[in-house]
């Protein structure tokens, strides 16, 4: 993602923005890097109460990675795109840009 030069980067905001995939919100969000004590206490005793406490941690970050994938999808288009020779193969990759649009 870094190394995407900036032109490059300013056509898949584009065209992000024209399907409302909202890929570059979830890139873009802030997201804290380190907590102080009474945070990772919180953090512990959710996870203590319950199983499912770390989820948002881990929701948040395979969003991002979701995104990232994503991104690759558009340069790919950008790039015009690749025929896939294979019916099934575009049904499904189909199935994936649809799914892009449900990010939030």
């Amino acid at each position: 993602y870094p190394y995407i030069a900036a032109d490059k980067r300013k056509e898949m905001e584009e065209l992000d923005r024209s399907h409302a995939f909202h890929i570059f919100e979830v890139i873009d969000a802030q997201t804290e890097s380190s907590f102080d004590e009474d945070a990772l206490t919180a953090l512990f005793a959710r996870l203590s109460a319950n199983a499912n406490g770390l989820s948002d941690s881990f929701l948040s970050s395979y969003n991002r990675w979701f995104a990232f994938l994503s991104l690759a999808f558009l340069r790919l288009e950008l790039d015009g795109g690749k025929v896939i020779e294979n019916p099934e193969a575009n049904a499904a990759a189909g199935e994936i840009l649809n799914s892009l649009k449900s990010i939030e």
